[in-house]
């Protein structure tokens, strides 16, 4: 009996501890390595770059439109090009909205 109980306060207090993120309450995951997988770069939705500090490998892990997460090399020349194009397409989508009609002043004629 003693040892069911004792089993049972570790589960209660790893269930009850709080989760590690990043200060956020978010539970995030770190990459343990980096892979070569490649996918089309249309099929990515972010990135974010994961440091040595917290984590134990530098990355740039990238968040499909699926939400599949891949952890890549920053220095391999495939996640250097889907980084910049995930870049180039968030400042187009921010100009686009600066630049629409839609959110500007406009005077009537009269």
């Amino acid at each position: 009996m003693t040892t069911l109980t004792a089993v049972f306060l570790c589960l209660a207090v790893l269930v009850l501890s709080p989760a590690t993120g990043q200060g956020s309450g978010i539970v995030s995951a770190c990459c343990l390595k980096t892979r070569n997988t490649k996918i089309r770069v249309a099929q990515i939705s972010s990135y974010f770059r994961q440091n040595v500090g917290r984590c134990p490998v530098e990355a740039l892990v990238f968040t499909s439109v699926t939400g599949r997460k891949i952890c890549s090399d920053s220095s391999d020349p495939w996640a250097k090009k889907a980084k910049a194009v995930v870049d180039a397409r968030r400042k187009s989508s921010t100009t686009e909205l600066q630049l629409s009609p839609h959110n500007s002043f406009h005077a009537e004629r009269n």
